[in-house]
């Protein structure tokens, strides 16, 4: 077993519980409260089940991140615990933040949805298909239906050169020397694609004129307070980055990506439970609790809306694909569930999920952001989400119903 680390609460309010509605009899409503020393056996113990080294939770209740803790190791050798502050890679969140990147450019008119995105890119051509490269739009790419390869990366090693974008798009050294191209007719089918987000982040660097990375901090991560959280190397990280393990206590060499955009954000539990919650409130209304966004409520609805084909089942079954996020419909209209995983193989393993509620100021958003650095926190993630839609009073979501944590 695992040893791991115990420390304090960060930002804990005395009185803050998670509670759960559950029913004590016909007609008898009764409240149970979970309290967060609760929460901590949990995750210890789902620690242990996994063999995960560690963690990070945070949680956002009434559109503000309420509470962020750190679980068992950063880094096994140097004896670092894993804190708040602790960064971990987000791995393919970084979509969800980068579809935000999109829909802002979208916002301020420098973007379509719907034109062809060969009309925003010079530096590097789709290669001729069976398909009509004119129908790949970035509403496809967002939604996993523009009929493009590539699933995803898995980085470079220290001692390997980074790829330019255009070398990447043409031949991935790090995804088997596959390039992108159109191999299903766009706008028929869900098909996972890091590739069709590789192909994005080209584009917003031709229509900004700006590397990916700066453009990303500018218009989401700065505005909505991501302090510690980056899209590839940031030298205000370092230090508190965690390093990811193999279910055999093997130490992972970090990966870097040329695949930012589908692969690259390094964040903290926090940052992302701040993402949640910005994203959802809007600019033009006053009083909304945390840090916004400003997106307009017409692209934040495409964003929770799921597009033509985007037919997915990733994580739940019957999730479908809004523009950058999955999407589930909660049963017996208990309202949407949105969601992205992420996974960079071997030993990096998080999830957020949120309720993004209806309020234009984003004051009923609950949300929870699950980091991990072990190769079986695919697992614990999952694991611990589904206490807290439990928690939360969520009931019928089929992956969650014979979890025994």
């Amino acid at each position: 077993m695992l040893r791991h680390f115990q420390i304090s609460r960060f930002l804990l309010p005395s009185l803050f519980c998670l509670w759960l509605v559950g029913l004590a009899g016909p007609g008898t409503a009764q409240v149970v409260f979970l309290q967060p020393d609760a929460l901590e056996k949990a995750m210890f113990h789902l620690m242990d089940k996994w063999q995960v080294h560690g963690a990070s939770v945070a949680l956002v209740e009434d559109g503000m991140v309420v509470w962020e803790e750190g679980y068992g190791w950063a880094e096994m050798e140097a004896w670092l615990p894993a804190l708040p502050d602790t960064v971990f890679q987000a791995a393919s969140i970084s979509k969800a933040v980068s579809a935000a990147v999109v829909l802002r450019l979208v916002q301020d008119g420098l973007l379509d949805l719907d034109e062809p995105v060969s009309l925003y890119v010079t530096r590097w051509r789709l290669p001729e298909s069976e398909f009509d490269p004119d129908e790949v739009t970035l509403r496809r790419i967002l939604s996993h239906t523009a009929g493009l390869s590539v699933p995803g990366y898995l980085g470079f090693l220290p001692d390997q050169p980074v790829q330019t974008l255009e070398a990447s798009l043409t031949s991935a050294s790090d995804a088997d020397d596959r390039g992108v191209v159109v191999i299903l007719p766009p706008g028929e089918q869900w098909a996972y694609s890091g590739g069709g987000y590789t192909l994005m982040e080209l584009l917003i660097e031709e229509v900004t004129g700006r590397p990916f990375a700066q453009v990303a901090r500018d218009l989401i991560l700065n505005p909505l307070g991501m302090e510690s959280s980056s899209f590839g190397d940031d030298p205000r990280l370092y230090g508190r980055k965690a390093r990811s393990y193999t279910a055999d206590n093997a130490a992972v060499p970090e990966r870097r990506f040329t695949a930012l955009a589908a692969a690259g954000l390094w964040a903290t539990a926090g940052d992302l439970g701040r993402f949640a919650a910005g994203l959802t409130a809007s600019a033009t209304e006053e009083g909304g609790r945390g840090a916004s966004l400003g997106l307009e409520r017409s692209l934040l609805r495409d964003m929770l809306s799921p597009q033509p084909g985007a037919k997915s089942g990733l994580v739940f079954a019957g999730s479908r694909w809004g523009l950058g996020l999955g999407l589930l419909d909660i049963p017996d209209g208990q309202g949407l569930l949105a969601f992205h995983p992420g996974d960079n193989l071997p030993a990096w393993h998080s999830l957020l999920a949120f309720l993004p509620g209806h309020e234009p100021d984003g004051s009923q958003v609950r949300g929870i952001a699950v980091l991990t650095n072990g190769e079986h926190g695919d697992e614990l993630v999952l694991d611990v989400v589904c206490l807290w839609l439990e928690a939360t009073g969520v009931r019928g979501v089929a992956e969650c119903l014979e979890r025994t944590p």
